[in-house]
């Protein structure tokens, strides 16, 4: 009788974390939007997106001005994390509590707890889980009243707009062994890793040497942790595993194989045999922690390349700023920094900000000098069709975004897979257009090539009709 009053409880807990969640992702669509599903979708392969209709029908999935502060998000989306972690944790407990009943007898209904009990622990159940019930004013719940969302993201990362590399620039320093270099230098580097052909092919440093080593682990160790604080919602134990899985395929690259273990290129016909060489076998099992902190680096830096670029943009643009500028902006950071999650007055900000159209911002959210404003050419907006119509501010911004994971997965949801040969194209029409084009098989004709007596080559087609002139 106990275990089954358990599993009854257990279940309304299911039940009150399901609202939840639903409640917070009904106040702030926002929410659905930085969950990182794309990512997941590119770490491990699941269809996360919902069907088309659906999108269609429910508002939730339109995406919204954003209203809320990069903050409040960002602890919402770690209070979100909580919320799942109980859920999974209370399944595990409701499937104990079922075997252990076994084949037991079920219980008379006389001898169960009176239903009348039910609505007064759902209700304290549902407060603990309920927004806006944090002692201190915020948009928390009780169950997540100890939250700082300060003490996950450091002040340079601006709750997961940037990554803080400065942690990281004595390790970088050190394998180049230039103390010239900086933090512009090192998040440059880190964005090459995102192509297997140029940090595997030609790196910086040699991949033997255990300054590359400590560098690579370093990095790796930093962006992991920076990925899942950044997507908290997404699942660190089940990315590791796929990764894990994956990790021996993934220097494979296309008609030849590059061995990472002996940095050193590798035929197809070959590699089976070479992979079963002492040789092979000695680098592998000297740089196995090497080779696998290289590879995990590799997948995580592929999808946070939006906040590599963001973190180099920003670099760039603070070497241009006075040290008085520089300052200011410093201030306002560390003001940001230190103000609450959330207060009565975030709307009406909100409202005075869209009355002031004189304000100049930058791609960062931080006001700028007007001269830094129009240098930087943020004055004029470029549209995007595919991607909803959305507005980016800059040439830099816009050329960004066709290498992003919003403009990829539109165009995979329009059916058509992304490629270079589809960058700079903003209209639904033109992109379907070239897409039918490229999906059309070439006419053999027109590649056909001939050689008169001269030796000159010619194009079948050309060269048909002179010679049907008499000119050949």
């Amino acid at each position: 009788m106990t275990t089954l009053e358990d599993v009854r409880g257990l279940c309304e807990d299911l039940e009150v974390i399901e609202e939840a969640v639903a409640a917070r992702f009904g106040r702030n669509p926002q929410l659905y939007y930085a969950s990182g599903l794309p990512q997941l979708e590119a770490l491990c392969g699941y269809k996360t997106r919902p069907r088309d209709k659906l999108i269609r029908d429910n508002s939730v999935y339109r995406e919204p001005r954003a209203r809320q502060g990069r903050k409040q998000v960002a602890a919402q989306l770690l209070e979100l994390r909580l919320f799942l972690d109980d859920y999974y944790k209370k399944q595990r407990e409701i499937a104990m509590k079922v075997k252990e009943l076994g084949h037991a007898p079920v219980p008379k209904l006389s001898t169960l707890q009176s239903v009348t009990s039910i609505p007064s622990s759902v209700q304290d159940k549902r407060e603990e889980y309920a927004m806006f019930t944090a002692p201190q004013p915020s948009v928390l719940s009780k169950r997540a009243a100890d939250l700082d969302v300060n003490k996950v993201f450091s002040r340079e990362e601006q709750y997961g707009a940037y990554l803080d590399l400065g942690p990281l620039l004595g390790a970088w320093q050190s394998a180049l062994r230039s103390p010239e270099s900086g933090v512009l230098s090192l998040a440059t580097h880190l964005q090459a890793f995102t192509d297997p052909e140029t940090f595997l092919r030609r790196p910086v440093v040699d991949r033997k040497s255990p300054r590359y080593a400590r560098l690579v682990k370093e990095l790796a160790q930093y962006t992991q942790a920076f990925f899942h604080r950044r997507y908290p919602l997404i699942d660190r134990t089940v990315v590791e595993s796929r990764l894990q899985r994956d990790f021996q395929a993934g220097y494979e690259s296309s008609g030849k194989r590059f061995c990472p273990a002996c940095s050193k290129p590798v035929a197809a016909s070959v590699f089976e045999a070479h992979s079963r060489g002492k040789p092979h076998q000695k680098h592998q099992n000297k740089h196995a922690e090497m080779l696998r902190h290289e590879y995990w680096l590799h997948r995580y830096v592929s999808q946070l390349q939006e906040e590599i670029s963001a973190t180099i943009a920003l670099l760039e643009r603070r070497q241009a700023l006075t040290p008085q500028e520089r300052a200011t902006e410093l201030a306002e950071l560390d003001k940001t920094y230190r103000e609450p999650i959330y207060t009565p007055q975030d709307e009406e900000e909100e409202v005075q900000e869209e009355q002031l159209p004189s304000t100049h911002v930058g791609p960062d959210g931080i006001p700028i000098p007007f001269w830094l404003y129009k240098l930087q050419g943020l004055d004029v907006s470029y549209p995007c069709e595919i991607c909803g119509n959305a507005q980016y501010q800059g040439r830099r911004a816009f050329d960004r975004h066709f290498s992003g994971p919003r403009h990829q997965l539109r165009l995979r949801c329009l059916g058509i897979e992304p490629s270079p040969a589809f960058r700079g194209i903003t209209a639904i029409d033109d992109a379907l257009s070239l897409a039918k084009r490229t999906a059309q098989p070439q006419d053999s004709a027109l590649s056909a090539q001939a050689e008169d007596r001269s030796g000159n080559v010619l194009a079948q087609a050309d060269y048909d009709d002179l010679r049907r002139q008499g000119l050949l």
